[in-house]
């Protein structure tokens, strides 16, 4: 009634002409909005009466007849015009509930059990086949973020606020994901906080370096470089699992940060502090090993910067 669109949850169905509206007044309504052939053997309970309606508007509306409305004429002869539609779709209806019992049941098969790993592999691919043909988009749309905590780490320059990271869940992070958990019975939220922990580290040591070499360069050798703070952005895109039992996890990172340092001033007689600023942006790559036996221990390698570029990064 309202033309707002409303989930399927909230939608009631209201008669167009109430349900328990006398014989005579049912009478009239008929005479005013239907044609004689329409009125032969009407059926107060029949689709040709039944609209779709919000809850509140079912609310509004109640029980009055709207007599002299012409809108009731126009409900009446939608409802007649979508009959046959909606006649089709409730007999496909039983054969959608036999498709979703069976998916269901599929989403909840114990991967462990070999038969329902074989038919998964058997069938799957057939699966993803027919979702393509229904919506290709679909498919991309399960490529989505898992937002990672990530703990102060040994260089005690995490900011609240200040550091945030997460993984792309594509097709390589996801395979390697069942790995973690599944075999290895460990949380993968866990696991990806000890990962972007260390490449947390590692970014901010490697922030320390290049305020230390921008200070050398400007004569001030032997820095004392103090915890840099600021921002920092972590994007892992890559997790892949090596038959030896490693975990490799690769990605980007943005950094922008500052810190103070320590330098002899410039007649030697004391100390000057500078505040130097970083903004860079690059790739890493990390390797791993879950701990066999204990489920919330992974010995975490130092994160590798691959790719350091000075600037704001561009994306």
């Amino acid at each position: 009634m309202c033309s707002r669109p409303t989930d399927f949850s909230n939608i009631q169905i209201d008669h167009i002409i109430p349900q328990d509206t006398k014989k005579d007044k049912l009478a009239e309504l008929l005479s005013l909005h239907l044609s004689p052939e329409r009125r032969e053997g009407f059926d107060i309970h029949a689709l040709g009466n039944l609209a779709p309606a919000c809850a509140e508007c079912n609310r509004k509306k109640s029980n009055r007849d709207l007599l002299g409305v012409g809108i009731t004429a126009v409900n009446l002869d939608k409802a007649h015009k979508l009959e046959a539609s909606v006649v089709k779709k409730v007999k496909r209806f039983k054969t959608a509930q036999t498709v979703e019992k069976e998916l269901f049941l599929a989403s909840t098969a114990d991967m462990n059990e070999p038969a329902s790993r074989q038919a998964f592999m058997d069938f799957a691919p057939l699966v993803i086949s027919r979702i393509s043909v229904l919506d290709v988009d679909m498919l991309e749309g399960y490529s989505t973020t898992r937002e990672v905590s990530i703990a102060q780490g040994d260089s005690g320059s995490y900011e609240e606020g200040g550091c945030s990271a997460v993984f792309i869940l594509n097709n390589s992070v996801r395979r390697a994901r069942v790995i973690v958990e599944d075999f290895y019975g460990m949380d993968f939220d866990d696991m990806a906080s000890h990962v972007m922990s260390a490449v947390h580290d590692a970014v901010v040591e490697r922030v320390r370096d290049a305020i230390a070499s921008n200070l050398g360069e400007r004569g001030h050798h032997y820095p004392d470089v103090g915890d840099p703070s600021g921002r920092l952005f972590v994007e892992a895109d890559s997790l892949t699992f090596d038959p030896s039992g490693e975990f490799t996890a690769g990605g980007t990172f943005a950094v922008d940060m500052s810190a103070h340092a320590a330098v002899v001033n410039d007649d030697g007689s004391g100390t000057d502090w500078l505040q130097e600023d970083v903004a860079a942006h690059g790739r890493f790559s990390i390797s791993f090993f879950p701990v066999d036996g204990d489920p919330t221990r992974v010995d975490v390698d130092s994160a590798e910067i691959i790719e350091w570029k000075a600037g704001v990064a561009p994306w």
